[in-house]
């Protein structure tokens, strides 16, 4: 059945995801791009495009994505104009 197959592939990516084999991050990307393009339109493979976009920007070693904001100054701000510096984000919310 073709929900049992969703699954695996979803379950099968995901280890590949968290696995620290040379490559790992490769295969994952494969098997979420499989997932995605085949049943895109299930929940699982919904949830591979959003950890295909999670591999490619939220990678150890690729830029972040950008942000815009303010300090606490109220000076506006890029993430990008700190490129190439360590830089330690505090994301919270007060609700």
């Amino acid at each position: 059945p073709a929900h049992l197959r969703v699954e695996a592939a979803y379950q099968i990516a995901t280890l590949y995801e968290r696995s620290e084999e040379e490559g790992a991050a490769d295969r994952a990307h494969a098997w979420f791009e499989r997932l995605n393009s085949q049943f895109g339109d299930t929940p699982r493979g919904l949830e591979a495009s959003d950890r295909l976009a999670g591999l490619a920007f939220l990678s150890i070693g690729s830029h972040a994505p950008e942000i815009v904001g303010e300090d606490l100054d109220g000076v506006a701000f890029k993430l990008s104009d700190y490129r190439g510096k360590v830089v330690v984000l505090d994301f919270w919310g007060d609700w």
